[in-house]
C-alpha cells in the first residue's frame, strides 16, 4: 500500500479520494492540506480524513509522497517547499508553468535524494499502451501524418474563479486540457523540430484562449495537425489522436484516448472485438489511468512519468504559445519561452 498526502482539496482532490475508496488495498491517504483552512477542514470532514495546518506537518506523517493538486500556477513553489523537507513529490499536470521552474524542482529533488514527477494518466489507458508497444516494435514502421482532436465543455462558470485561464496561474485550453494529447503524441512518437499554432476565444471569456489549432513538424517530414476547444457544447464530445504510418495506422478516440477506434497493420483492418478488447469504458474526460497508476505501480519512483518528461511537454506548450505571440513559426529547439505563460 502506497501512503500519501494531498495538497490542494479541488475538483481533482475529490478524484484521488473517489480512488482510494476504490483501491482501499493499493492506496492511503494519510493526510490533506489546503491553504484555506476552512475548505480543507469541511474537505478532510466530508471524506473522514486528517488535515494539517502547515507543511511542516507533513514530515512527521507516515507518508511516501506528497501529490500536489493546487492552481497550475502554485506547483512550483509548493513542491519545492514539500522537497525542501526531504519527501518526495508528485504533481499533477502541468507539472509547472515555467521550463526553468521545472530543472529547478528536479535538482533540488536529486539534492535532498528524493524523487519529483508528473501525471499523464492517460499514457495507462488500453489503447495508448496498445500503440506504445506496436511502435516500439515497429510494426507499424515510421510515422508520416497525424492529428489530435479534443473537443470538449467547459461553461463560462469554470473560469470564474481566481485563476482558470488566467496566463499568471494557468493558461487557456492549451496547458489545462490539451496538455494531456500533446503529451499523448509526444509520447507515442517523439518530439517535434518546429510548431506553428494560433489560439482564439470562441465562445468563453478568459485571459488565455478557449481554442487552439497548429501545425507540428519534424524534420523527418511528419506533420501532425493539432486542434482543441473547450467551446463545444453541452458537453465534453472527444479527444482523438490519429496516425498514419508506413505500415499502417492507428486511431484512438473516446472522450479520453480510451477507446481503440481502427488499427491497421500490413493491409490488415483488426475487427471490432479486437478493437473493444484494447478500449475501456470511462465516467469523464479523467478516464481510468490514475486507477492503472496506484494498482500497477511496482516500484514508488515509478509512479506518473519523470519530471524531465513533464518538462518535454512544458517545452513544447511554450513553443506553440510563443509561436502564436510571434505569429511565426518557432523552433522547438530553441525553446524559446511564452511571453505570457507563467507570468505573474
Amino acid at each position: 500500500m502506497i501512503k500519501i498526502g494531498l495538497i490542494g482539496t479541488g475538483r481533482v482532490a475529490e478524484h484521488y479520494v473517489q480512488i482510494s475508496k476504490i483501491l482501499k488495498d493499493d492506496i492511503l491517504i494519510q493526510a490533506v492540506y489546503d491553504r484555506d483552512r476552512d475548505i480543507c477542514s469541511n474537505f478532510a470532514k466530508k471524506h473522514e480524513l486528517n488535515y494539517l495546518n502547515n507543511y511542516d506537518q507533513f514530515i512527521n506523517q507516515d507518508i511516501d509522497c506528497v501529490f500536489v493538486l493546487t492552481p497550475s500556477g502554485s506547483h512550483f513553489e509548493v513542491a519545492k517547499s514539500v522537497l525542501k523537507l526531504g519527501i518526495s513529490v508528485v504533481i499533477e499536470k502541468p507539472v509547472v508553468l515555467n521550463i526553468s521552474e521545472g530543472i529547478e524542482l528536479e535538482k533540488l529533488a536529486k539534492k535532498n535524494q528524493v524523487f519529483v514527477r508528473s501525471i499523464f494518466q492517460n499514457r495507462l489507458n488500453k489503447p495508448m499502451v496498445l500503440a506504445k508497444s506496436l511502435i516500439g516494435k515497429e510494426s507499424l514502421g515510421r510515422p508520416l501524418l497525424g492529428s489530435v482532436k479534443l473537443y470538449w465543455c467547459r461553461e463560462q462558470a469554470y473560469y470564474e474563479d481566481e485563476w482558470h485561464g488566467t496566463w499568471g496561474m494557468d493558461g487557456g485550453v492549451l496547458n489545462q486540457q490539451a496538455i494531456h494529447h500533446l503529451d499523448a503524441i509526444n509520447w507515442l512518437i517523439g518530439e517535434f523540430d518546429t510548431v506553428y499554432g494560433m489560439g482564439t476565444n470562441l465562445i468563453n471569456i478568459l485571459e488565455a484562449e478557449d481554442t487552439f489549432s497548429a501545425l507540428l513538424f519534424r524534420d523527418d517530414g511528419l506533420q501532425v495537425t493539432f486542434q482543441a476547444t473547450t467551446a463545444l457544447r453541452p458537453s465534453d464530445k472527444l479527444a482523438e489522436l490519429h496516425i498514419v504510418f508506413e505500415k499502417g495506422e492507428i486511431k484512438i478516440g473516446g472522450i479520453a484516448l480510451n477507446n481503440l477506434e481502427e488499427l491497421v497493420i500490413n493491409g490488415e483492418k483488426f475487427d471490432k472485438i479486437y478493437c473493444s478488447s484494447h478500449s475501456e469504458t470511462v465516467e469523464n474526460g479523467y478516464g481510468n489511468g490514475h486507477h492503472s497508476m496506484f494498482k500497477n505501480y511496482t516500484n514508488i519512483e515509478n509512479l506518473g512519468v519523470s519530471i524531465s518528461e513533464a518538462i518535454s511537454t512544458v517545452k513544447l506548450v511554450h513553443s506553440l504559445y510563443a509561436s502564436w505571440e510571434t505569429n511565426s513559426e518557432v523552433n522547438c529547439i530553441d525553446m524559446k519561452k511564452s511571453n505570457k505563460l507563467g507570468v505573474k
